[in-house]
């Protein structure tokens, strides 16, 4: 009989940490549920913070590419006036060497 008592003493043992082990699986499973779940809400406001900053740079890069194409049009129409102005230039210095025997004024 005292066997059989010292087994169930140790059975009633080993039950006992059987049942904390399982508790403590069940809590662990849970931590990491909640784990799991601030890691999707993580990912989805990672997600939205992303395309929040493709949209924003999609658009300063839009905005960006308009004013670079407003300035070079300007830069063509100033290197066109330019052409345009030393070509009167010349015509002007032609007649006036032609009129007058000061010397053409330094522009």
């Amino acid at each position: 009989m005292a066997s059989f008592e010292s087994k169930k003493t140790q059975l009633d043992a080993l039950d006992k940490t059987l049942v904390q082990k399982n508790i403590l699986v069940n809590n662990t499973t849970l931590l990491l549920g909640e784990a799991k779940n601030k890691q999707k809400g993580l990912l989805k406001l990672i997600k939205l913070e992303r395309e929040e900053h493709r949209k924003w740079l999609s658009e300063t890069k839009r905005k960006a590419n308009e004013e670079l194409s407003k300035t070079t049009g300007r830069i063509d129409d100033l290197e066109e006036q330019k052409k345009d102005l030393k070509v009167v230039e010349k015509r002007l210095k032609k007649i006036w060497e032609q009129t007058t025997a000061l010397p053409f004024p330094a522009l």
